[in-house]
Formats: C-alpha cells, sequence, structure tokens
C-alpha cells in the first residue's frame, strides 16, 4: 500500500475518533478546497535584461509572490463568492446563505463576467478564507441537531467505518451530482 494511501487511512481514523463533528469538517473542507491551484511555475531561463521592470506589469521579486502571480489556470477555476454561498447552503441545507463571504478576500475583476476562470485563482488568503469558513460552519452544524439531521444519512450504521461510507457517498454524491 502507498504512502498516500496509509496517510489518507490515517486521517479519515482521526476524523472518526473525533465523532461526526470531524468528519463532517473534513468533509466540508475538502468539498471547498477541491478548486485548488494547478502548482508552481519553473524558475526557467535568465532573461537579457538587467533584471529591473522597465514596463508594467512587473512582477515582483520574492520568488515566492513571483510563482504564486504566475500560476497557471487551473481546469476546476475557484467559485465565485456567490457561487460559494451558494453552494454551501445548497449541500448543507440552510435556510439562507451564510454571509461569511463577506469577509473573503475580494473576488478579481476580468472582464464583463463575474466568474472569469483565468482569474478566479486560490491564492494563500483565499485558502484561509475558506478554511476558517469550514471550520465555522461546521462548528453552527454539528451544535444544532437539526442542522446535522439533514446532511447525516438517519440510517448509518453503528459501525464507524460504514458510517463515515455511508456519510461521505451521501454528502459525496450531493456534491459531485453523481455517485462515487
Amino acid at each position: 500500500m502507498g504512502r498516500r494511501a496509509i496517510i489518507g487511512r490515517g486521517l479519515w481514523r482521526a476524523a472518526l475518533r473525533r465523532g461526526r463533528s470531524g468528519l463532517l469538517l473534513g468533509s466540508v473542507v475538502m468539498s471547498l478546497g477541491i478548486s485548488a491551484c494547478t502548482g508552481l511555475i519553473g524558475t526557467g531561463e535568465d532573461g537579457d535584461g538587467n533584471g529591473t521592470c522597465a514596463t508594467p506589469p512587473c512582477l515582483p521579486q520574492d520568488p515566492v509572490t513571483q510563482a504564486v502571480a504566475s500560476l497557471e489556470t487551473t481546469r476546476f477555476p475557484r467559485l465565485s463568492h456567490l457561487q460559494w454561498e451558494n453552494t454551501v447552503r445548497d449541500l448543507l441545507y440552510l435556510d439562507a446563505p451564510t454571509g461569511l463571504s463577506a469577509s473573503f478576500t475580494g473576488d478579481p475583476l476580468g472582464g464583463i463576467f463575474d466568474n472569469n476562470a483565468e482569474v478566479m485563482l486560490v491564492a494563500a488568503s483565499h485558502w484561509a478564507d475558506y478554511q476558517t469558513a469550514a471550520e465555522d460552519i461546521s462548528a453552527t452544524i454539528t451544535s444544532d441537531p437539526v442542522a446535522l439531521a439533514k446532511i447525516v444519512p438517519a440510517d448509518l450504521p453503528s459501525d464507524p467505518t460504514e458510517a463515515a461510507r455511508a456519510f461521505v457517498e451521501t454528502f459525496g454524491r450531493r456534491a459531485y451530482r453523481r455517485p462515487l
């Protein structure tokens, strides 16, 4: 068995030890983190210039900032804040949007549409915003038995592994709109 499988199994065991709230938190974070970036672009060859920026747009000299500024577009663009709010509301059967996206880093402007895939990248600030929101949402839902009952299958098996499987299959079907 590969190292990734062992690590993944260890994460699920840790989530099961924490109970349903840990499993829910993990599922929400995983669902929201799906639209991540594609990675970093290599350093490339040295150019002919002297290293100064003569014409805008100039890339910052910090290598990390340069890498983030030159990310490739992804096949799975980030949702706009409005799309994220509606998705969370629909997936978790909430009565209204959470309103948490109001505190997120703003969506970039990219032409006449507000969901231009070429500019909807997941920056570190977005990742932190989504993580904080997922933690807040999971704490709210797990502390409300009615809200929790809406997303957890009523007929969960007593075995923790089977219960986790049933939850992931049910929630995954709703999140991905197909069986997992």
